[in-house]
């Protein structure tokens, strides 16, 4: 038997288009001589923009456990000073991208603006910090502020430090 023929092969400027593709086969790889991008095009005036929804696999049996969605940002492989690549959020507002969140490749999360948590959303405990292992040296929690301003304040409700 001879070799599997390719179902669509594209060449240098090759821009085919697309109603709908469908790829069985898992994998979609971009080159490695540029950045990548998935993006959906600008809509004409007076029409919102589109959204573009990822979506991990799902299942058909509630015994069964669906996809997770792993988002990695780039590795660095060789000996060096290099670091990997962290994984940064954006929100656009007036034409412009902001950085709303951004994990660095030491796990740290930094947020570029307010973080809310809806207590209509949560089951009683809003926020919860924990640690299972024990704590041998620094802080759980650490509050710090700035001269003369409030590190911490609790508007309404009840402060309670168990021992």
């Amino acid at each position: 038997a001879g070799a599997a023929a390719d179902a669509l092969s594209l060449g240098t400027g090759d821009s085919p288009t697309f109603t709908d593709l469908t790829l069985s086969g898992g994998d979609i790889a971009l080159g490695n001589g540029q950045n990548g991008t998935l993006s959906v095009n600008a809509t004409s005036a007076g029409h919102d923009g589109r959204d573009l929804t990822i979506t991990a696999g799902g299942t058909t049996d509630k015994g069964d456990t669906g996809g997770d969605l792993i988002l990695q940002g780039g590795a660095t492989v060789a000996s060096g000073s290099g670091t990997g690549g962290d994984i940064i959020f954006q929100v656009a507002a007036e034409n412009t991208y902001n950085t709303a969140l951004t994990i660095d490749q030491d796990g740290t999360a930094t947020f570029d603006g307010n973080v809310t948590i809806n207590p209509q959303a949560a089951g009683g405990d809003a926020l919860v910090i924990s640690n299972t292992a024990t704590q041998i040296s620094g802080d759980l929690v650490s509050i710090t502020g700035t001269v003369n301003e409030s590190a911490l304040r609790v508007i309404t409700g009840n402060v309670n430090f168990d021992a």
